[in-house]
């Protein structure tokens, strides 16, 4: 599942250098990460989404494209939720 990064950032008020800096601080390859990232190439951690949600002020689901969902961030996983419409 990808995740919609670049409309998050469009939202945000934050660069991808400095979103790359939150994610990976003191890596040598921040903008090597991120491209992989941007591509689907890997996978944010719990944590990465938290950061990333957060620093572009977007919520969970629009991260994910959910219309209707509720996201649980546990200390090593992220769950999901689906809430039947009614």
């Amino acid at each position: 599942m990808k995740i919609n990064i670049t409309g998050a950032l469009q939202k945000g008020k934050i660069t991808k250098k400095e979103l790359a800096a939150k994610l990976w601080p003191g890596s040598k390859c921040q903008y090597q990460n991120f491209r992989h990232l941007e591509n689907d190439t890997t996978k944010p951690t719990p944590e990465q989404t938290e950061i990333i949600y957060k620093e572009c002020g977007v919520d969970p689901n629009f991260l994910y494209g959910f219309k209707k969902a509720k996201f649980i961030l546990n200390l090593n996983r992220l769950y999901t939720i689906f809430i039947k419409q009614t």
